[in-house]
């Protein structure tokens, strides 16, 4: 499987393809025409001000990092009476390049699709967010994927179709189907401002059409990344027997196993130290890392771990990537440190700066309260250099 983040990226922009570009181009045109002059990002702040509306910036809606669209539109959106009557303002002066922006901003039918964005794409902004931890998150992939894919398909699908039929198997391209286009699920805020401009029921009937083919698209996207039905995300189901809630519900853990035969040492005794796990005295209600911590610390009276090849297993399991996000944060640091001044820092060097950086973080220290063991110098002497 690719990098989940990249993924659920892609499979946003697909979908809003669906909608008119309007919207999308009204927030970008907003920023290019404010953020390079100082008089109007000015005056625009006065109207903010008239208006009791924090004077946030504006947002950059950026090409590569698609889901930042997100971001763009809700302060857009926040700010959109001011901004509107901003360049009315700015249309009357006959101010070259508001026209076509005060024009978008008039028609309700920008403002409604804006809403339906910031409505739908924090359910892939959200999941993006939590594959993009630094913690392991392998075992929590299946039940968010799940929980996405079932929340766009009952905004379009009949209840009882929804219900009866396994995920892998759902006819979400079968109009028979479908809700009625008055039951399709969508924003109240953008109902509410349909009904305020009072426009037609043929208008209503489109916009909810177009949001429609969204939810087919979103969903189509989804199963193409990540099928249901695939040996992989089979291997990933298998993954949540591994988070804390369904340890104690979970009957073996040998069918895991049994697809990770390279991971294991003797299957039995895996399986035995899984089911003591269960019925002792952890406290399930951690997370994932807290717990198997704990897990992997746990020691006899003489001194020997309880559960070690468990410990082992899963240490290895959540070493899994599931996104490239930890790998472009590495790389960022290089570059912040590797500068064109700075260009010939060795490979160990680098590694070092590294380590002292994590260690710091660690520690929610900065460098100018980080506590320095007598430990750490010592280990500054001439061997450093060799």
């Amino acid at each position: 499987m690719k990098c989940i983040c990249h993924s659920l990226a892609l499979c946003a922009s697909f979908a809003c393809e669906k909608f008119p570009d309007d919207p999308e181009k009204l927030v970008r045109s907003i920023y290019s025409y404010m953020h390079r002059s100082y008089k109007r990002q000015s005056e625009l702040r006065k109207f903010k001000s008239f208006f009791n509306i924090k004077p946030h910036k504006l947002l950059h809606a950026s090409q590569t990092r698609w889901l930042s669209l997100i971001s763009a539109v809700s302060r857009i959106l926040e700010q959109y009476d001011a901004t509107q009557h901003y360049f009315r303002v700015e249309a009357f002066d006959k101010v070259s390049a508001s026209d076509e922006i005060n024009s978008m901003l008039n028609n309700p039918l920008n403002k409604i699709y804006l809403l339906l964005l910031e409505y739908i794409l924090p359910t892939f902004t959200n999941l993006n967010l939590e594959f993009q931890s630094e913690k392991p998150k392998i075992c929590n992939i299946y039940p968010q994927m799940l929980s996405a894919c079932k929340f766009l398909l009952s905004c379009f699908l009949k209840p009882d179709y929804l219900i009866n039929k396994g995920l892998e198997y759902i006819q979400y391209h079968n109009p028979e189907n479908f809700l009625s286009i008055d039951e399709i699920y969508w924003d109240p805020k953008a109902a509410a401002e349909l009904t305020k401009h009072g426009l037609k029921e043929t208008v209503r009937n489109n916009i909810k059409t177009k949001c429609l083919n969204f939810y087919i698209e979103a969903v189509d996207q989804l199963y193409k990344r990540f099928p249901f039905n695939s040996r992989e995300t089979k291997i990933l189901q298998l993954l949540t027997i591994l988070s804390p809630p369904n340890i104690k519900t979970t009957e073996s853990i040998a069918l895991l196993a049994f697809l990770f035969p390279n991971l294991v040492n003797d299957i039995n005794t895996l399986d035995r130290e899984f089911r003591h796990l269960k019925f002792s005295n952890f406290d399930f209600s951690l997370d994932e890392t807290e717990f198997w911590k704990e897990v992997r610390n746990a020691k006899r009276g003489d001194n020997s771990l309880i559960f070690p090849e468990l410990a082992n297993f899963v240490n290895v399991l959540f070493a899994l990537p599931h996104s490239s996000a930890s790998v472009e944060r590495l790389f960022f640091e290089i570059n912040l440190n590797k500068t064109k001044m700075r260009n010939k820092l060795g490979s160990k060097t680098m590694n070092g700066i590294l380590h002292s950086e994590r260690l710091i973080s660690l520690n929610n220290d900065s460098c100018f309260n980080f506590s320095v063991t007598e430990d750490i110098i010592n280990r500054h002497n001439n061997s450093m250099y060799k």
